[in-house]
């Protein structure tokens, strides 16, 4: 099944494909390399769908000004990078975008790259929202991007939630380990 999604996609793809890997193999090459690095290791994907994740990833990142290591362990924890994940509280896709989301940011979740570009744009605006309450942390975004941004306010905090507090803590964990591997 996730062959013939993936090959569907390629064809579907082909102008961003040339695009992302224009920009993946610039100035992002060792981000790509380590996101790369990452998802063949942490996913069922084999190397040509880690690397159009990959790429992708990269380039949405940079278009939403977003860390791509910070979205990589966002996407890892939220689905494993499973272009076909459904949660029980109906989530979709690589990002886990929740139908309502979807559809208030205008994209399609089904879509794996809408639901990537989607994933980071929604996660680009919890950043921006929760800047002011911890600066440039990402940890209140995390959780808003888990329990929403209204738990998050209303606790002023990362919510007292145990599946949040894991959330938060296992993205946090994912990205020191992509940070290290980068170098940083």
């Amino acid at each position: 099944m996730i062959r013939r999604i993936f090959v569907f996609l390629i064809a579907g793809s082909i102008m961003l494909t040339n695009s992302v890997t224009a920009l993946a193999m610039g100035k992002s090459d060792s981000y790509y390399q380590v996101i790369y690095n990452h998802i063949v290791q942490n996913s069922i994907l084999g190397p040509t769908g880690a690397a159009w994740m990959a790429k992708t990833i990269v380039y949405y990142s940079l278009q939403y000004k977003m860390d791509p290591l910070l979205v990589t362990a966002l996407f890892d924890q939220e689905s494993d990078f499973d272009m076909t994940a459904r949660s029980e509280t109906g989530a979709v896709g690589i990002a886990q975008l929740q139908p309502e989301t979807a559809v208030g940011i205008g994209i399609n979740p089904v879509d794996p790259a809408q639901n990537i570009e989607g994933g980071i744009k929604y996660f680009s605006a919890q950043l921006e929202r929760f800047k002011q309450s911890v600066g440039e942390s990402p940890t209140y975004a995390i959780a808003a991007y888990n329990a929403g941004p209204e738990a998050v306010a209303e606790y002023q905090g990362v919510p007292p939630y145990s599946e949040t507090k894991y959330h938060v803590s296992r993205v946090t964990e994912i990205y020191k380990q992509l940070g290290n591997s980068m170098g940083k």
